[in-house]
């Protein structure tokens, strides 16, 4: 994944709604941080939701379009950042096993992949961090 230097806008202009996006990405990371003990299946959903958090402060700091062409979150990403498209399909192909995990599945994710979704999710907030300015 590339890493991009560009800000969007000052800290003291994001939204709100950005900021505290951010800030329950933040969470989520440290949740998912300390449970490395436990359940690979609960690490990963809580950096999926990290990540996932994390794009929506991005999109909350932009302006909104009035028709998104898609519903999906990392969909809206590629669209807004294209710069951000490698993250945003990276993630996309974690969102069926994500649906299954919060539907009971945990035997899908194992601990190589749920580490491995939680240093992609904690480099990927770094960046979202980086480009709104934080």
């Amino acid at each position: 994944m590339v890493g991009l230097s560009e800000t969007i806008a000052p800290a003291a202009q994001i939204p709100r709604r950005a900021m505290d996006l951010l800030g329950q990405a933040d969470t989520l990371l440290t949740e998912a941080t300390c449970a490395t003990s436990g359940a690979p299946a609960e690490r990963f959903r809580l950096a999926y939701l990290a990540a996932l958090r994390g794009a929506s402060a991005l999109l909350a700091a932009r302006p909104r379009p009035a028709r998104p062409r898609t519903r999906s979150a990392w969909g809206q990403l590629t669209a807004a950042e294209p710069a951000l498209a490698d993250w945003a399909a990276y993630f996309a192909d974690y969102s069926l096993l994500r649906t299954l995990v919060e539907a009971g599945v945990t035997s899908r994710v194992d601990d190589a992949e749920a580490d491995r979704v939680l240093v992609e999710a904690e480099r990927f907030l770094n960046l979202v961090e980086d480009r709104l300015g934080r």
